[in-house]
């Protein structure tokens, strides 16, 4: 059972979700009011879990240290340090239907996104700032577009860009993988080589791990995954991998 909070969000309102999250790890029965079910009978919550869905323009660390059994959804824009040490849940920022520009093409979120993250998965339709996802040892991005250092020192967890990156993409990775969708093959020009390879995507589990990030990622409101679904075959055939360099 999932408890639903919807609320409006400002900038001023910082680090929403870890302090749930800290509720939720000292007291699994602190949520139980809300597992209330049309009855009115409050059903004794073992497992609690909660979805925070929010409208506006949040402020920093939404969803810093989110633990997986709690959910924030933003549909406006956020600040710097989306899911910083993120710890197991899912985070969803989409533009509102009326933003008046396209998602792949304008920055939805702020800097150092992901940063430390250890797990959970975030999914932004839209662009990000610069380092992306730096530090991240286990959680999953899905993303539109990132600026300069994206997965800098990252050393595990999966990184999906459907667009541009900035440049030293990857420098200092040591775990982990990226998918890039690079048609035109200019990617390479941005890629730390010292510290990463670049190769094409591979048949098999890798494909069909990429295909079920941008399922999710259409579901969260990408029009351009779901065009890359489409035409799958094709748009396959456009993604590479960067991972770290043998040692």
């Amino acid at each position: 059972r999932t408890a639903v909070l919807s609320s409006a969000v400002g900038t001023d309102e910082r680090t929403l979700g870890a302090v749930l999250t800290g509720q939720l790890a000292r007291r699994p029965d602190a949520i139980q009011a809300l597992a209330e079910d049309p009855r009115g009978d409050h059903r004794a919550v073992t497992a609690p879990s909660v979805q925070l869905t929010l409208d506006g323009p949040a402020g920093q660390s939404l969803g810093a240290f989110l633990g997986p059994e709690a959910s924030v959804d933003v549909t406006g824009v956020a600040n710097d340090y989306v899911g910083k040490g993120l710890s197991g849940g899912t985070i969803v920022v989409r533009p509102p239907r009326d933003a008046g520009f396209a998602p792949g093409a304008a920055a939805i979120a702020g800097n150092a996104c992901l940063y430390g993250a250890t797990g959970g998965r975030l999914h932004l339709v839209g662009r990000a700032g610069i380092r992306f996802a730096v530090r991240n040892s286990g959680a999953i991005g899905v993303v539109e577009g990132v600026g300069a250092h994206g997965c800098e020192y990252m050393t595990g967890g999966i990184v999906v860009v459907l667009g541009p990156i900035g440049r030293n993409f990857g420098a200092g990775m040591t775990g982990g993988r990226a998918f890039l969708h690079d048609p035109g093959g200019v990617s390479g020009a941005s890629i730390a080589t010292a510290s990463v390879v670049i190769r094409p995507l591979e048949p098999g589990p890798e494909k069909d791990d990429l295909r079920a990030l941008l399922h999710a990622h259409a579901a969260a409101g990408s029009a351009g995954a779901h065009a890359m679904l489409v035409r799958w075959p094709a748009a396959r055939a456009e993604f590479v991998v960067v991972e770290p360099r043998p040692v």
